[in-house]
């Protein structure tokens, strides 16, 4: 009898524990229209022959790395994990984050679908992304529309810092 309540006690606590798909669906818009692949790609690689590498989080290391005046700009592989230490040799990159440590929002999430992205299964992308468009993740949860209103202006300063490099 101890046993079957301690089996059923583990299960109980299992099934609690599972994910609920909530990570797997956060929340994304389209800001194409005012963050442009091109731009994507030239703040990119403005990053990767300027800047410098810094760990910011647990899930990869020495991510490619600039800190602008008011802010830090992180970028992460388009494999994940299977290129742990962001080698630009072993893939490019599609996830670009805007860390603004005394912002109301700190982490501004974007990500870019090039091309054949989709097919590919490249880290980062969410069902419902179309392909030659960059988008902005609420991964936290924070709300679109909050991300939205403080992201223009840090774009705006970043696009500005890196235009013509």
């Amino acid at each position: 009898m101890k046993i079957l309540l301690l089996v059923s006690l583990l299960l109980s606590g299992c099934s609690a524990s599972k994910p609920t798909g909530k990570m797997d669906n956060r929340s994304f818009e389209n800001i194409s229209t005012f963050f442009s692949t091109e731009v994507f790609e030239m703040v990119k690689n403005f990053i990767l022959t300027k800047g410098d590498r810094k760990t910011y989080r647990n899930f990869d290391n020495r991510n490619p790395h600039y800190s602008f005046v008011q802010f830090e700009v992180f970028l992460g592989s388009d494999i994940g994990q299977q290129n742990i230490n962001n080698n630009p040799e072993l893939s490019d990159f599609n996830q670009m984050t805007i860390v603004e440590r005394n912002g109301t929002v700190r982490y501004y999430e974007m990500i870019i679908v090039r091309p054949g992205d989709i097919e590919k299964r490249k880290a980062w992308i969410q069902k419902g992304m179309k392909e030659g468009e960059v988008y902005l993740v609420d991964v936290y949860g924070q709300g679109l529309d909050k991300m939205k209103g403080d992201i223009m202006g840090l774009l705006r300063m970043l696009q500005e810092e890196t235009k013509g490099e």
